[in-house]
């Protein structure tokens, strides 16, 4: 009987807590339902290497990104 009775008290825990997590996101203006999600999908394009800019990398913008790690030891193993 106390399995019981420990298993419903753990029900309503989590349902206050879901309800309290949903009203975080309802303040966010986060979506949580799933018809809701799906209608803010934005479809994706089949062909997205269109939107690559082809340009050629200069030794300046190799620097520029070296220079972003460069002495970072948690960025690269010792």
């Amino acid at each position: 009987m106390d399995c019981i009775k420990e298993l419903q008290e753990k029900i309503i825990s989590l349902e206050n807590e879901n309800t309290y997590l949903k009203s975080l996101l309802d303040n966010a203006h986060i979506p949580y339902d799933i018809a809701e999600r799906a209608e803010n999908v934005i479809l994706q394009d089949s062909n997205q290497g269109i939107r690559i800019l082809h340009r050629e990398v200069t030794d300046k913008d190799a620097n520029l990104f070296y220079s972003m790690f460069w002495g970072r030891t948690d960025v690269f193993s010792v």
